[in-house]
């Protein structure tokens, strides 16, 4: 039989179980380590208004509209008696609360968890602007506006570049000083400079706006709004701000509206007001790439095993162990040569070794096949027919279990009473295992194998007990296909055993000799 379909078969599951797991990683963002937490900043908006008691009042609030590299985790609203609805304009989300009547001051809040990430629909929101249009300036302004665009055109070598030093200039020089006078004064300084920017970009036939948001940078000191720029080179956006003119990174800025300065608007009302408020906090990165799976990622959700009830989410944890020592077996017998009774009884060993520490679990697993293999040699002298004596040397393990249990009980050594938690009918499959070779090879062979069992059992018990195992394990349930694949590699495994080559060493000294 040929080789390649084998390897070729290998390769292939390999390649897919770790290819689904860096996407369920990059993708969703799923931990690669246990206890891996990622930065969650919750803003409230809080909404003070004192409506007109003779008009229906009318309250409009942006809100986050899939901003770029964040991720809407969930939102809150309080709406104090008031309606609420949700609306689209242009590339902003709406929040409009109305009441037929009030009378007095009501508080609205509105309140958002968001991290790093991208929004299902963010490319959405997010694409190609339309084509600027040139502003209609005053006859006064226009050529004070070329002369200005055309000093920046010559210092600058791109769209990005030519933003940066018209921001610079905007506030370096006597012309852009100028300029900025000439704007609506309207606001503050960050607003005017942010507009004025904007409007002479246009000029330039570059797509820029306004845009509304937070610095969320995790070495940010405060998280007050600030009024940013971002333009548009014709592939994407970038943010500048308007007073540095420095390009800021966009998962280091939160747009929370685009093309607007302020993000509350109201009719009908004798006052109304905004007031922003963020808290930052580390959450599980676990719990968030959970619910990024919920949101973007269907496929990856539908193979997550957190959707399982919390019960079959602990046998899962469980079991999802066994091709990890599997594999370790394969590896121990087919290319170590580790000898062990059973082909994988080390690994329900192993498991039960879990619920004790190492020590007392090799300790009580040694006492009982012990004894259950001196009953068994005794069985064996009367004769009996191999179902009933293998179901006598069940019953003789189970006693055994049970008075070891008693007896720790007595003496108070708690680690004697966890023998209950053995897997007895593996006790007794090893026993009758390694009574039939003693029979038939004598106690030489049967030794080693009874060894080999609990060496393996040992390693695979240190490696399951790892923290890391059990959380890639169960959080990547696609590296089973890895595992099968390495597998199947192993399995045309034809060549000498390390354990054979340290036998045979002295043959191989006298060849050379």
């Amino acid at each position: 039989m040929r080789l390649a379909p084998v390897y070729v078969a290998a390769a292939l599951l390999v390649a897919l179980g770790l290819g689904a797991a860096a996407w369920r990683h990059l993708d969703a963002g799923a931990p690669l380590t246990p206890g891996a937490e990622t930065s969650v900043w919750n803003i409230e908006a809080r909404i003070g208004v004192t409506p007109d008691p003779a008009l229906p009042a009318k309250i409009d609030l942006l809100v986050p509209n899939a901003p770029p590299r964040f991720m809407l985790l969930g939102e809150t609203r309080i709406t104090a008696g008031y309606g609420v609805t949700e609306s689209v304009q242009g590339a902003n989300r709406v929040l409009t609360w109305t009441k037929r009547r009030s009378e007095g001051r009501d508080i609205l809040y509105y309140r958002a968890r968001l991290t790093h990430g991208d929004s299902p629909n963010g490319a959405v929101v997010a694409g190609d602007p339309p084509p600027a249009e040139t502003p209609d300036y005053r006859a006064s302004v226009e050529p004070t506006v070329e002369a200005f665009l055309d000093g920046v055109r010559r210092d600058s070598a791109d769209i990005f570049s030519f933003a940066a030093v018209l921001l610079k200039r905007l506030q370096e020089t006597d012309q852009g000083g100028e300029l900025l006078a000439l704007m609506r004064d309207a606001g503050g300084e960050d607003r005017r400079r942010a507009e004025a920017a904007a409007t002479l970009l246009h000029g330039a036939r570059i797509p820029a706006r306004p845009v509304f948001g937070f610095m969320l940078s995790n070495g940010a000191r405060s998280y007050d709004p600030q009024i940013m720029l971002q333009v548009h080179n014709g592939e994407g956006w970038a943010i500048f701000d308007p007073r540095s003119a420095d390009r800021i990174a966009p998962e280091d800025f939160l747009i929370w509206a685009r093309d607007a300065v302020d993000p509350l608007s109201a009719e009908n009302v004798e006052s109304a007001d905004v007031a922003f408020s963020v808290l930052h906090a580390k959450r599980s990165a676990e719990t968030i790439a959970e619910t990024r799976q919920q949101q973007a990622h269907p496929i990856l959700n539908g193979l997550s095993l957190s959707r399982l009830p919390v019960d079959m989410q602990k046998v899962y944890q469980v079991l999802l162990l066994l091709p990890v020592g599997a594999v370790l077996v394969v590896l121990l017998r087919n290319v170590v040569g580790v000898p062990t009774a059973g082909t994988f009884t080390p690994v329900l060993l192993a498991l039960a070794f879990r619920q004790t520490d190492l020590a007392a679990g090799v300790g009580l697993s040694a006492l009982v096949i012990a004894f259950g293999l001196a009953a068994r040699l005794y069985l064996e002298r009367l004769q009996l027919l191999f179902v009933p004596k293998i179901a006598a040397v069940l019953i003789a393990v189970i006693l055994m279990m049970t008075l070891i249990s008693l007896a720790s009980a007595e003496v108070g050594f708690t680690g004697g009473l966890s023998v209950s938690l053995f897997p007895m009918v593996v006790l007794a499959w090893i026993i009758e295992r390694l009574s039939v070779v003693w029979e038939e090879n004598g106690p030489q062979d049967a030794m080693p194998q009874a060894f080999g069992t609990v060496i393996a059992a040992s390693l695979a018990f240190l490696l399951l007990n790892l923290e890391q195992v059990q959380h890639l394990a169960f959080t990547f349930p696609e590296l089973m296909l890895v595992l099968l694949g390495a597998t199947l590699a192993l399995g045309r495994y034809k060549g000498y055993r390390l354990l054979e080559l340290w036998r045979f060493r002295a043959l191989k000294g006298e060849a050379g000799s």
